[in-house]
C-alpha cells in the first residue's frame, strides 16, 4: 500500500503511479493524465529531511520529486510526444490567511515541458489561468471557441495581456498600469499600484459579473 499524510499519498510515490500508468499508455493515440500534488501544503509533512524550515522543506520535496519523474520519462518512448503541463492555483505566503488574496501569491508559473516542446523558450505575457484551454487547444490547431473566457496568449492578435483572479468575495485586476485588488464587501481596495485604478476596477468588475451571468445560463 502506499503511504498517506494527512493531505493524502506524498508526491513522491504518487508521480511514482503516474509514471507507471503513462509507460502502459498506448502510442497509437491520444491520451491525457491529471496529478494533483499534496505535498506542497499544510501541514507540509512531507518524507524528506532536506531543510529545517518545513515550508521550503516540502517545496524542495516537490521539485525533487518532479525533477526525478521527468527524469525518467525521457528514457522512454512516450518522451518524444509528451506534453507534460505544470500550473499551481495559487502560491504561498509566510503570512497566511493575512495574504493569501494578494497578488504576490497569486503569482505563479506555468511549466510545459516534454518531447512535443519544439525548443526552449520564455513567455513572459500575463496570462489567467482559464487561458491555458486556448492556448493548448490552438497549438493543437482545435477550436476553443466553447471556452468562452480563454485567451491564446500566443496568438499574434493578443495585443493586451492582463490577468484576473477572484477570491470570497473579491477579484484582483492586473495589466501593464498596474494592479487592483477589491474587497467586494467593503468596495476598498486590499492592494494598488500603478495607473489608472479606475479602469482596472470597472474592467474586474465587469469581468466578475459576465462570469456569474455566464454559470447563471449553465
Amino acid at each position: 500500500s502506499l503511504p498517506r499524510t494527512n493531505w493524502g499519498v506524498p508526491d513522491g510515490p504518487a508521480f511514482d503511479v503516474l509514471y507507471d500508468e503513462i509507460v502502459r499508455m498506448p502510442a497509437d493515440r491520444p491520451w491525457y493524465k491529471t496529478l494533483l500534488t499534496l505535498s506542497s501544503h499544510e501541514p507540509f509533512d512531507v518524507p524528506y529531511k532536506r531543510l529545517p524550515a518545513p515550508v521550503s522543506n516540502a517545496f524542495a520535496y516537490l521539485d525533487e520529486s518532479l525533477g526525478r519523474f521527468v527524469a525518467r520519462l525521457k528514457a522512454t518512448p512516450q518522451w518524444k510526444d509528451l506534453l507534460i503541463i505544470c500550473v499551481a492555483d495559487h502560491g504561498y505566503s509566510e503570512l497566511g490567511s493575512d495574504d493569501r488574496n494578494s497578488t504576490a501569491v497569486h503569482h505563479i508559473p506555468l511549466l510545459w515541458i516534454g518531447g512535443a516542446v519544439r525548443s526552449p523558450r520564455v513567455i513572459d505575457a500575463l496570462m489567467t489561468q482559464s487561458d491555458l484551454s486556448a492556448t493548448l487547444l490552438a497549438q493543437l490547431g482545435i477550436s476553443y471557441r466553447s471556452f468562452t473566457f480563454a485567451r491564446n496568449v500566443l496568438a499574434p492578435n493578443y495585443t493586451y495581456p492582463f490577468a484576473y483572479y477572484t477570491f470570497n468575495d473579491g477579484f484582483a485586476y492586473i495589466d501593464s498600469t498596474g494592479y487592483s485588488v477589491v474587497d467586494n464587501a467593503t468596495g476598498q481596495c486590499i492592494e494598488e499600484a500603478g495607473a489608472g485604478a479606475e479602469l482596472r476596477r470597472a474592467r474586474g468588475r465587469a469581468l466578475l459579473q459576465t462570469s456569474y451571468d455566464d454559470l447563471a445560463r449553465r
